[in-house]
């Protein structure tokens, strides 16, 4: 069998007798334990052999013996070269487990007072599960029918096991800044589900940090704008934001998610990252007012090609809908409402509604909560 399958840890100097215990204690325990009566090799064959399933405080798993799962399927071997192996023992005698411990005839395995189990080559411990704190006195070790070893405390509380969940590697940082095919990636996945990212790049700019807030805000989570790996499964899951029904192109502004959805023929086309009404009090030419974001069905009344600017800041390529109330392009959209009432999305947003026509005049505008 090949060394370092996982589960087990390889002995690390006095871990395997316990913190406080010598080895010259560890082994006046040894004398002191049971051998523990289990199936060899030549019993295990017959239906009516009794075997054991699990190893108590004390007790020893001798060379050329096993434990058995309460259904027989599976084997926990102290073979006689020192390696102890968990084997499907009915049909393939396929080995899921292994402590590596081969090349030491005659090795023994004893479940230590202290809860530690413990692999002897004679005298010397050569491998041990660590299990020895002052809650693990008077642990079990069991073979279970579900392919696995495990050790339980007296408090029935999994102290160790040999099943190690696969490792998932990392994401890769996929945040403002970062190039790359994992970016591309990102991008065409995000535009796929409507998330409109402008051109797939490789270069995560200001469009792809947009993109990744509007999936975060329409899937409920933190706005990070970072493809963490929550973030990740809603992109896997496909998430898009509910719309409401209509029929034909309109546009619908959800103020609860802040998310502006464009419709096309009674579907979802794209999703945008808005920012409207932050709620605070400002001042306007002596009169003080509330930056809220009108709700109701409107219509693209009066457009701008290029800067218009007032008393309150400057619009990019403004479509108004509602008096001074406009969708606008900005430099600055954060994923919360911070503007006068507005309804603003990226200067780059703004540009490729205008290039698709996506907003004509009498575009209806549903603005709701």
């Amino acid at each position: 069998m090949s060394r370092g399958v996982h589960g087990g840890r390889k002995w690390r100097g006095s871990r395997g007798v316990g913190r406080a215990a010598t080895l010259g204690t560890a082994l006046t325990a040894l004398v002191a334990t049971s051998l523990l009566t289990v199936a060899g090799p030549a019993a295990g064959s017959g239906l009516g052999a009794r075997v054991a399933t699990r190893l108590g405080p004390g007790q020893t798993l001798a060379a050329k013996s096993f434990l058995s799962s309460p259904d027989g399927r599976f084997r926990l071997n102290m073979q006689r070269d020192g390696n102890l192996v968990l084997y499907q023992h009915f049909g393939s005698n396929k080995a899921i487990w292994q402590t590596g411990t081969g090349g030491h005839p005659g090795a023994y395995a004893v479940m230590q007072k202290d809860g530690n189990f413990v692999l002897y080559a004679g005298s010397h411990p050569i491998w041990s599960t660590g299990t020895s704190q002052p809650a693990d006195a008077g642990a079990h070790l069991f073979v279970q029918d579900n392919a696995r070893v495990d050790i339980y405390s007296t408090a029935r509380k999994k102290l160790w096991t040999t099943y190690k969940p696969p490792r998932v590697p990392p994401l890769p940082y996929l945040g403002y800044g970062a190039t790359g095919p994992n970016v591309v990636m990102l991008q065409q996945q995000l535009s796929a589900l409507g998330y409109w990212v402008g051109p797939s790049d490789g270069v995560f700019g200001d469009s792809t940090e947009q993109a990744l807030w509007a999936l975060q805000k329409a899937a409920g989570l933190p706005r990070t704008g970072v493809l963490d790996s929550a973030t990740d499964a809603a992109l896997v899951k496909g998430v898009r934001p509910a719309i409401r029904p209509a029929s034909g192109n309109l546009i619908e502004v959800n103020l609860s998610d802040d998310l502006l959805m464009i419709i096309q023929n009674g579907k979802l086309y794209a999703v945008l990252n808005t920012s409207t009404g932050g709620g605070y009090t400002y001042v306007e030419q002596g009169q003080t007012d509330t930056a809220i974001t009108p709700q109701g069905i409107f219509h693209t009344y009066a457009v701008i090609n290029g800067t218009d600017t007032d008393p309150l800041g400057t619009l990019w390529r403004p479509r108004f809908f509602y008096e001074g109330y406009a969708i606008h392009g900005d430099s600055y959209v954060p994923p919360e409402p911070v503007s006068h009432g507005c309804v603003r999305v990226s200067n780059e947003a703004i540009d490729w509604i205008w290039s698709a026509n996506l907003d004509p005049i009498g575009t209806e505008v549903w603005i709701f909560s």
